[in-house]
């Protein structure tokens, strides 16, 4: 008796073990309201009304505007193959020349068993590193080939059998919305352990394709209804249950016996959009895209196409595109890279400048492990990614295609600052010198440039302009190893605006950007009424933000806690009200060279007379940012604001300074100090950064500030060509700016 009961065990074991690709039709029994709308889909006759009452790819829906400035994206194939680091579905066929190591379907649908991560943050841990890396949105696969979906679906496997019902994906949209990355699902309508879906033939090259025609035309036609009710039910899951979804990633449907032109394409499109108007679908429903057949099944019929899987972009397919990739390499296919292999930033860097250069969008792929999080090289790849983006962000997301490639020698994305803008006349253009690129650069601009300059450190580049034509050579020692931008600025016309002549199109401007010290307040001295008392106001009319020298927190006190947003420190740190209090949301921090700074400005202390002090001699901010206060950090605030009202005794130090700290962005900052902060951080970037982000143009910007001439904190405002007013006398600026809201 005893035998007989371990002999029993060890079936159940091994039943439990195979219970996956011995395949229940219990599991994909569809209802028969399902299997009604499936036949309703396939039966019509003329495209289903959309939400909108009409089928426009890509979707008007202003709510689906996001997708063509949104830029870059992450891909994520992950399921139970990240267990053994498999590639996702096609490890299960044998000899598959991309299948990558061979896993029977035992051995592949056997990790169910074990496919349970624990860490209830993962996607936290990874999506936030890649949002601070410049990444908008992400993609997970909901469901591959393999059938096994991630939410606990009513039909087939998945975590409603093997893992208590868990909801990955909702975990999945719950880290992206807390983020603030748009959500993407990835959801193969092909299942492969679908009952009747495949013989065992084709599972082995050897035999695959050679079926034969189908015998019962009958018969066929009835199990694809079946199918197509089954993988119409799991897309309503997946577009009901989990609030706004930003994208939806097909693969491809296909059933033995079926032509694409019978897979209704348009009718599902519209159907789906039925549930999320505001929706952006890819191209491959009909569309079938394999690794051996990359030219697709069928015709491109989406929002957005995605002619260029694992392939460098070379033209404009549609209007909306996008650029899918694998980041990692040497095994594991589009699933984990169990060696943590990655292809490095040099190569990643191609990809993207040739997709943003083309106006597509760059999803690069990484599949996380089985455990839910990434391996350590992701993190590494992405704090390098994150560097670079500290600087040349500006230069790839949201920004607008190449004037035409004929134009250069090297790939170029353009920056519209002004409503109306082409791409070949918008104000700014990027060259990207990229790793492999030696030599001349070439750039037929058809007009002058007023600054080129690199990027990365704002130097500026020595250059020829001649007959339409801007040449020049990066030297060496400006040379890096990921991506070299060369920033052409065409305008630096900015106008100062009059608040009696310029009063309609002040009051036109949508998003204000104030200066504090001497344009509303005394240096570090609190808002008076009549100054919050505007900001209250004008925060009821327009969107306003603070762009400010000092740090958030001392920003925020000092305006007596004013719930506006503040970018502070010259671009490095940046606050909001979230939830009805404040937090800081970005900080970048770049720590300052102490034993410089102490050397240089005890030398300017001894030079200039300035050696007795009070407090600290330097002030180090957590930022990075550096103030050189020359009567130290804590005078009497009556003695700092008669010191040097009018700046002269700094102006006349300013170019030795400036010479010295050649390498950092040098400001005549409050009333006794200069301030230091890395090049590429000033107010006219950081406010074009946030006008960006928040969906605004250049031109319905507009500066408040006092210190615009140059060497003030606020003269890049005036340089590089945003409309501003100049305050003389922060006491009258309540008083001249009160048209603006009344």
């Amino acid at each position: 008796m005893k035998r007989l009961i371990i002999s029993l065990l060890a079936m159940a074991l091994c039943a439990g073990a195979f219970a996956q690709w011995q395949i229940d039709p219990a599991d994909y029994r569809i209802s028969r309201k399902d299997l009604a709308r499936a036949r309703e889909i396939l039966d019509a006759r003329a495209p289903l009304p959309a939400a909108d009452g009409n089928l426009v790819f890509p979707n008007p829906a202003p709510g689906a505007q996001w997708f063509p400035s949104a830029s870059l994206g992450l891909f994520l194939h992950w399921g139970i193959h990240s267990m053994i680091g498999a590639q996702p579905s096609w490890n299960m066929i044998k000899d598959y020349e991309w299948g990558g190591e061979y896993h029977s379907r035992q051995e592949y649908y056997d990790q169910a068993n074990h496919f349970d991560p624990q860490d209830p943050d993962f996607f936290r841990h990874y999506l936030g590193a890649a949002r601070d890396a410049g990444f908008k949105y992400a993609v997970l696969t909901t469901r591959h080939h393999d059938g096994y979906a991630l939410w606990p679906s009513r039909y087939g496997i998945g975590v409603k059998q093997y893992m208590h019902g868990r909801d990955l994906v909702r975990e999945y949209v719950d880290a992206c919305r807390e983020l603030g990355l748009k959500v993407g699902f990835y959801f193969s309508p092909r299942d492969w352990h679908y009952p009747g879906d495949r013989p065992d033939s084709e599972w082995d090259v050897a035999t695959w394709g050679k079926r034969g025609p189908v015998k019962d035309t009958v018969r066929n036609r009835k199990d694809f209804e079946k199918f197509f009710a089954y993988v119409l039910a799991q897309l309503e899951e997946l577009l009901t249950n989990y609030g706004k979804v930003d994208l939806l990633w097909l693969d491809g449907m296909g059933w033995y016996g079926i032509q694409p032109q019978e897979l209704c394409t348009e009718e599902v499109y519209a159907w789906i959009r039925s549930l999320q108007p505001d929706i952006v679908i890819n191209d491959r429903w009909a569309n079938i895209v394999n690794p051996d057949n990359p030219g697709g099944t069928s015709m491109r019929i989406g929002d957005f196409t995605t002619p260029f899987e694992c392939l460098t972009p070379t033209y404009v397919p549609s209007q909306w595109w996008e650029h899918c990739h694998i980041w990692t390499g040497k095994g594991g296919g589009w699933g984990y890279n169990t060696k943590g292999v990655f292809r490095p930033l040099s190569w990643f860097m191609e990809e993207f400048v040739a997709s943003r250069s083309l106006g597509g969008n760059f999803l690069p792929n990484v599949g996380p492990s089985g455990a839910g999080d990434m391996h350590p090289n992701f993190y590494r790849q992405i704090s390098l990614l994150k560097d670079w983006m500290a600087t040349g962000e500006e230069s790839l997301i949201g920004c607008g295609p190449t004037p035409g490639v004929e134009r250069s020698n090297v790939p170029l994305t353009t920056r519209a600052t002004h409503s109306g803008q082409n791409p070949e006349s918008s104000d700014i253009w990027y060259a990207h010198v990229l790793p492999g690129f030696k030599g001349q650069v070439s750039v037929k601009t058809d007009r002058r440039p007023y600054s080129v300059t690199l990027l990365r450190t704002r130097e500026k580049i020595d250059c020829i302009y001649r007959d339409g034509f801007l040449n020049f050579k990066l030297p060496e020692a400006m040379r890096g190893d990921i991506n070299d931008v060369v920033k052409i600025c065409f305008s630096a016309n900015p106008t100062e605006l009059d608040p009696v002549k310029d009063a309609a199109k002040m009051k036109s401007k949508k998003l204000l950007l104030f200066d504090l010290d001497a344009t509303l307040t005394e240096h570090r001295m609190p808002l008076e009424p009549a100054a919050r008392e505007l900001m209250e106001k004008l925060c009821e009319k327009y969107d306003v933000v603070m762009m400010a020298a000092g740090n958030c927190p001392r920003v925020y006190h000092q305006m007596g806690d004013v719930p506006v947003p503040i970018v502070g420190n010259y671009g490095m740190q940046e606050s909001a009200i979230v939830d009805g209090e404040f937090r800081i949301i970005r900080e970048d921090t770049a720590p300052a060279d102490t034993a410089f700074f102490d050397k240089w400005c005890r030398y300017f202390r001894e030079k200039y007379g300035y050696t007795a002090y009070q407090g600290d001699p330097i002030e180090y901010h957590a930022s990075g940012m550096v103030t050189f206060g020359l009567l130290g950090t804590a005078p009497d605030k009556y003695e700092k604001l008669k010191f040097d009202p009018d700046k002269a005794k700094r102006r006349a130090m300013y170019p030795e300074v400036l010479k010295v700290f050649k390498d950092y962005a040098v400001y005549i900052g409050g009333s006794t100090s200069f301030d230091f902060t890395p090049k590429q951080y000033n107010k006219f970037d950081a406010a074009l950064r946030y006008a960006h982000e928040h969906g605004y143009s250049l031109d319905e910007c507009l500066f408040v500030g006092d210190d615009i001439d140059d060497g003030g904190g606020d003269s890049h405002i005036r340089l590089y060509g945003m409309d501003y007013i100049r305050i003389y006398d922060y006491s009258k600026t309540p008083a001249m700016l009160r048209f603006m809201w009344e």
